[in-house]
């Protein structure tokens, strides 16, 4: 797998974030508490929660703390708060230090717009925050290499140059040479 995404969600709004990003990633977003107890890490890793008074969910704390070392993964995190600015960045901060101080380089962190409304799962997340959600996974997606095709170069043969008088030559037929023997008439 290329990469995963975890996530914590209450009402289902980051739940759904999840799933955008996931699907523009290729693969499947993965509910903290669905984990299976020997998933381990492989590729890109995306962690997201939603804010809790303040906090990431109680869920993914326990499990970030009890997870194993992310030593030279790739990761990223979002989270889906009411409070963008506040809250939500210092909420993405703390997970991004968390997961960094399990050897994870953090390469971007997301926050989106949750309105109180989350509660009863209206509105939410609307397309301003799904094409935010989808700009993210762009913007975080392992890239393919592209094989370069090193052209050999050849090696130019320089042409002769020819002369007007080797150009005669060529066109003049030559006949191969009869052998003379030159023979002496002796006076008499």
């Amino acid at each position: 797998m290329v990469a995963s995404v975890i996530y914590s969600s209450f009402a289902g709004n980051t739940g759904r974030i999840a799933k955008v990003i996931a699907k523009e990633l290729g693969t499947e977003a993965i509910k903290v508490s669905q984990l299976p107890p020997e998933w381990a890490p492989t590729g890109l890793i995306v962690i997201g929660t939603s804010v809790y008074a303040g906090k990431p969910s109680r869920a993914l704390i326990k499990w970030l703390y009890d997870s194993p070392s992310f030593r030279g993964k790739r990761a990223a995190v979002f989270v889906a708060a009411g409070d963008e600015e506040g809250q939500g960045k210092d909420v993405a901060k703390w997970v991004a230090q968390v997961l960094e101080s399990k050897g994870a380089k953090v390469r971007e962190a997301f926050v989106c717009k949750e309105s109180l409304l989350w509660i009863f799962g209206l509105g939410q997340p609307s397309e301003k925050e799904i094409a935010g959600a989808r700009k993210f996974a762009k913007k975080i997606a392992p890239r393919k290499r592209a094989t370069v095709k090193k052209k050999i170069a050849k090696p130019k043969l320089k042409k002769k140059k020819t002369t007007p008088v080797a150009k005669k030559r060529k066109a003049v037929k030559r006949k191969p040479a009869k052998n003379k023997v030159k023979t002496s008439k002796k006076k008499k």
